[in-house]
């Protein structure tokens, strides 16, 4: 805690967690004046981010690291803490979802917590609710995000958004990413329930997931841990992901995109959203 003391701030401060360095860098390119501290194998990155106080965290995957990072946040920064954003990638668990659309996360469940057998709710941790919701004023400005944008690639991520989305395809990106890169991509931003676990959905899976959990348009392995630390210490919390891979995907769908296209398509839809805070 000594070191993450050195980032304590007296203003609001904005965080968004990511798992991986790579969906970490869209926030990072534009982090004005920043510190960094390591702690627990997480780095904070603390500085000015489209012109409020943020701290870019890079967690770590898995539901543990989303949930340490998340009470560490609260601790250092206190009531200065308004808002938390999970961002970066995501697997698309409902077979409408398609890779590249947005999901924008509001309510969040654990999809491996099974406590049916003593009467409790599928994805229920006992003692707790069966569903975590984002925050209201969060919920609501996401209520007012397009439904569908057509993305442009390979231009930079502009200071303003505007109608139609643009987005960076980083350095590093594989040959095939970059060239379907090239041309314009449909994005569908997708609003409503996330499922969260430490295991993999995968075609052997999937169809049991989505009976158990019909309205889960996403299933990643941070976002649920995060909304829960969040709601009990009474921090506004949203996810807003990319999707680069299908869980099970149909016979028509493709299936995997680079992951810094998605997370760069996440990033840039966070900057929508903290832009009508």
């Amino acid at each position: 805690m000594n070191k993450l003391s050195e980032l304590q701030v007296e203003e609001e401060i904005l965080v968004i967690a990511t798992a991986m360095e790579m969906e970490a860098a869209p926030f990072l390119r534009d982090l004005e004046d920043a510190k960094t501290v390591s702690l627990a194998g997480q780095t904070w990155h603390t500085g000015a981010w489209n012109g409020r106080k943020t701290c870019v965290i890079t967690t770590g995957i898995g539901l543990t690291n989303a949930a340490s990072a998340a009470a560490r946040a609260h601790l250092v920064f206190g009531d200065h803490l308004r808002t938390y954003i999970c961002a970066g990638t995501t697997g698309g668990l409902a077979k409408e979802v398609n890779v590249t659309d947005v999901i924008v996360g509001t309510q969040f469940v654990y999809s491996r917590a099974d406590a049916t057998a003593f009467g409790y709710e599928p994805g229920q941790v006992p003692g707790l609710p069966a569903i975590f919701s984002a925050g209201a004023e969060l919920t609501e400005i996401a209520g007012g995000l397009p439904s569908s944008v057509t993305v442009p690639a390979e231009v930079p991520v502009p200071t303003e958004m505007p109608v139609t989305a643009e987005v960076t395809v980083p350095a590093g990106a594989d040959n095939a990413a970059n060239s379907a890169a090239q041309h314009p991509m449909p994005v569908t931003i997708r609003i409503g329930q996330v499922a969260s676990s430490d295991a993999f959905i995968t075609e052997k899976n999937v169809e049991d997931m989505r009976e158990i959990f019909p309205l889960a348009l996403g299933a990643d392995m941070e976002s649920t841990a995060a909304a829960q630390v969040c709601a009990l210490a009474g921090v506004e919390f949203l996810s807003v992901r990319g999707v680069s891979d299908l869980c099970g995907p149909s016979a028509d769908q493709d299936f995997h995109v680079d992951g810094s296209i998605a997370a760069a398509v996440s990033a840039h839809f966070v900057k929508h959203v903290v832009d009508a805070l």
